[in-house]
């Protein structure tokens, strides 16, 4: 008899294979049969969020001999705890993987050598790798693994010794850099954990050695130096490079690099002024300029200098001063939006966010277009976001986006985040009697006390934890 009435056993397992995880643990907890058939499904695709969890599933994996059926494997635990079972059931699961694509390990552990070996040497369908913590062995381990499309690996210097910071680091560039990844490589995310000494040293870096990866689209270096240059040589073909707010120093800052390919950058002003100003960004459309809430140094002229060099810039996230420094101006924001509205024409997503020091001089009427003439349009602008840290009445909320909406013709999002209050406004045509059109703006309010950037094309692995 048929688990599911009606259907023959090939119609059952073809619906068994669309359903989502709840609806096949429903469906096991029927019948034996229904468990036999949904079972290997079950491990197909899952993401595991504590030791427990990791320990129960890995052993029933065992048991039943599922390993075959395992495609994608998402351990997402945190700290955890480190005499835990599952890393040793882990490398021996892993023996038996043949159709394992996909392996997340985010827990920061020191990992047995054979999950190493084992990805070497048994998984030989694997394209994506993320492991957030190695340390020098396992990364002297996955020196032959190859054929991956999408890595991010994080060096975890807290268990290495001072005098193998460079060892480390050459051997964690060849596992991407090297013959088994170079040519497959699209999606590449290194960082290290912080670690202040180490970092400002340059110590720990990325090295390119002369080597090419033309396939990698997505680049991510965080709290690791490297060479400018070297990087454009090695990732000719990179579209989005992402670095972030870090103490590691990074070279050939003032050389004419190319980025022929370069479509969107995620950087501090550290790297946005200098690249700007001396590198050659045809197809830039997408610029994230990342910034410490505290920091003090904007250099909001510097980074507006080099936008204006780039007429193509679509969309553009930064922050804005709630004062200028250099003069004491009270509540000079308004001053600098209307700079950053002149330097990007063309710009339709708007992401911007008030420096947190003396916010609370900001008039939120003073950041409308309303506020002075003005020497540029804003009829491609369809998005707008700004963050400031100060609560606001209700009142000015509500004139706030109408204002913009008037002003705006093509605006239809407008997204007001006054901490811990974040505000959403969309417009959309409706249609009344007699046929005629107006605009609605549907308004929702939510509370969100994280703070939230632009968004763009993030790699392959998103990080689970914001201070990674």
């Amino acid at each position: 008899m048929s688990i599911i009435p009606g259907l023959n056993d090939d119609c059952v397992i073809r619906t068994l294979h669309f359903m989502d995880t709840s609806s096949l643990s429903s469906m096991a907890a029927t019948s034996r049969a229904a468990l036999l058939l949904a079972r290997p499904l079950l491990v197909r695709d899952v993401c595991l969020e504590s030791d427990a969890q990791a320990t129960s599933f890995l052993i029933m994996v065992i048991i039943h001999s599922l390993e075959h059926a395992m495609r994608t494997l998402c351990l997402a635990i945190g700290n955890g705890i480190h005499a835990t079972p599952w890393p040793v059931l882990l490398g021996d699961v892993l023996t038996r993987t043949p159709r394992l694509t996909r392996l997340e390990l985010w827990p920061p552990r020191r990992y047995p050598r054979s999950i190493f070996d084992s990805l070497v040497n048994y998984t030989p369908t694997l394209t994506q790798l993320c492991i957030q913590s190695l340390d020098i062995e396992g990364a002297t381990a996955l020196q032959s693994v190859r054929g991956l499309s999408s890595v991010s690996l994080g060096m975890d210097i807290q268990r290495v010794g001072r005098g193998e910071y460079a060892a480390m680091s050459r051997m964690v560039s060849a596992i991407i850099t090297g013959r088994g990844n170079a040519d497959t490589l699209q999606d590449v995310t290194l960082f290290s954990t912080i670690n202040s000494s180490a970092i400002q040293t340059g110590e720990v870096r990325f090295i390119g050695g002369g080597a090419v990866c033309p396939r990698v689209a997505r680049l991510t270096i965080h709290h690791i130096s490297f060479d400018l240059a070297d990087v454009a040589r090695c990732f000719p073909n990179v579209q989005r490079l992402e670095t972030c707010q870090s103490l590691a120093p990074v070279d050939s800052l003032d050389e004419g690099v190319p980025w022929p390919k370069l479509t969107t950058l995620v950087a501090p002003q550290s790297l946005v002024v200098p690249m700007l100003a001396h590198s050659d960004c045809p197809l830039l459309r997408c610029l994230v300029v990342r910034t410490h809430y505290l920091d003090l140094d904007l250099r909001i002229n510097e980074t507006l200098d080099g936008v204006r060099v780039f007429d193509s810039i679509q969309e553009l996230s930064l922050a804005i001063p709630a004062r200028d420094p250099d003069v004491g101006v009270r509540d000079s924001a308004a001053a600098f939006l209307w700079q950053v509205l002149g330097s990007v024409p063309n710009v339709q997503k708007l992401d911007l966010s008030v420096n947190f020091e003396r916010a609370e001089l900001v008039n939120l009427a003073s950041l409308t277009p309303d506020t002075k003439p003005r020497s540029y349009t804003l009829d491609e602008l369809a998005y707008l976001s700004l963050t400031i840290d100060v609560r606001q009445n209700a009142e000015d909320i509500q004139d706030f986006a109408a204002i913009w909406f008037t002003s705006c013709p093509n605006l239809t999002h407008i997204r007001l985040h006054a901490i811990p209050d974040e505000y959403r406004w969309k417009r959309h045509a409706a249609a009344f009697e007699g046929g005629s059109l107006l605009n609605i703006a549907v308004a929702s309010h939510c509370h969100n006390s994280m703070l939230t950037t632009i968004d763009d094309e993030v790699s392959a692995f998103g990080s689970r934890y914001p201070d990674l």
